[in-house]
């Protein structure tokens, strides 16, 4: 499957010289007007056209057509920062870019002459709802804030989605479970300005720092969780937090999101048809009675201090004592993992008991291995059961 999806990328490397000089030509061959409006510079009230020769991103999802095209890949133009800028997209639907292409010429000479590979993927084209398409796009490949018009479609992890089906992550695995698969319902990203006041903060840190240390120095926090802060200035910086995505395949049906600072994947245990459902399936029946705590897909359900076993009591099978009031040194106690590489979930509080019912702990903390949650801090008694997914995979790097 991959063999054949990378010689399906590297087509184009076959492409004649004279449908190459072509396309070039066509391009060299737009009016100023025409490049106005291809580069945004439109009058005011002036809209894109279906006749311009550059089908624009909105215009193609919107009818499934492209104007101008280079050998087998249509092209069309999306508008980023107020420039312009092109995508490429092949027979299969799979959407490439070439971000230092300063013109229209150079990216149709750049995607005729070297074939798209991993690094040129931005996503792949899949049916959406109603009559119209969208771009699922790649999160493992960049950011897509300030990218206007697929800026509100899915951002997904292809490597992410991969690990259900392979040990290794790869990107060309998850593309083709996309392209393959069922999708069942999806959300697009959610982007919010910052406040005056957030730019004012970030600004008095010194330039020299990335925009997200800048942040954090200046004690920004976003406004909800699964937010982040994507954008190289202080001015083109926006929260952005990437949507959610439901495809089935080969049996399997796997929810993918963003859960605080990562992107994760769960085959789910039950059949649903919308994220709805998806989410609603996952909260273990324990956890519906009372409100809870989570980090990750771990839930701390409180519990009446009658009902926790005395510590001398059958039920406790093993005690974990933080505090190392027994003298022996011990530290770390881990919640069980669903695969070899997960993160793990430590426990620390003055009473850990491990009982047949599972893991109840007084006035615990918990902290994330992987640094992708934040530490959660409880007062009381509390049990902590997994969500009911079959399988859990996370990606790091969001946006």
């Amino acid at each position: 499957m991959v063999a054949v999806l990378e010689r399906k990328m590297a087509k184009t490397k076959a492409t004649s010289k004279s449908v190459v000089a072509q396309s070039i030509a066509e391009a060299e061959e737009l009016t100023a007007s025409m490049y106005d409006k291809l580069s945004g510079r439109r009058g005011e009230g002036e809209q894109s056209k279906a006749g311009d020769r550059v089908t624009s991103v909105e215009d193609y999802v919107r009818e499934g057509r492209t104007s101008l095209r280079c050998g087998d890949y249509g092209i069309v133009t999306y508008e980023c920062h107020c420039l312009n800028a092109w995508l490429g997209i092949s027979p299969e639907g799979i959407v490439f870019d070439f971000p230092d292409s300063p013109s229209l010429k150079s990216f149709v000479a750049q995607l005729s002459k070297s074939a798209a590979g991993i690094s040129n993927l931005l996503g792949v084209v899949v049916a959406g709802k109603g009559k119209r398409l969208s771009i699922v796009k790649d999160g493992d490949r960049g950011e897509f804030g300030g990218i206007r018009h697929i800026d509100d479609e899915p951002t997904v992890s292809f490597q992410c989605l991969s690990r259900f089906f392979r040990s290794t992550p790869s990107t060309l695995v998850g593309l083709e479970i996309i392209r393959n698969g069922t999708v069942l319902d999806f959300s697009g990203d959610e982007t919010r300005r910052l406040t005056e006041s957030e730019r004012s903060r970030i600004s008095k840190i010194r330039k020299k720092v990335p925009i997200v240390d800048r942040a954090n120095l200046a004690n920004v926090v976003p406004p909800e969780p699964g937010f982040v802060l994507v954008g190289n200035s202080v001015k083109a910086a926006v929260w952005h937090r990437s949507g959610n995505f439901l495809v089935k395949h080969l049996g399997a049906t796997i929810l993918l999101g963003v859960d605080e600072r990562a992107y994760f994947g769960c085959e789910l245990s039950k059949r649903v048809k919308t994220i709805a459902q998806a989410f609603e399936s996952l909260i273990p029946p324990e956890a519906r009675k009372v409100n809870c705590e989570r980090q990750g897909e771990w839930f701390a359900v409180p519990i009446a201090k009658e009902d926790v076993p005395e510590i001398d009591s059958p039920e406790v099978l093993a005690i974990y004592q933080s505090d190392d009031s027994c003298g022996c040194g011990a530290s770390g106690f881990a919640l069980s993992i669903d695969h070899p590489y997960a993160a793990r979930h430590f426990i620390t509080g003055k009473h850990v008991f491990v009982t047949a019912k599972g893991v109840i702990a007084n006035n615990p903390t918990l902290t994330h291995s992987g640094e992708e949650h934040k530490e959660m801090y409880l007062t009381g008694w509390f049990k902590f059961v997994r969500n009911t997914a079959k399988r859990s995979f996370s990606e790091q790097g969001v946006d």
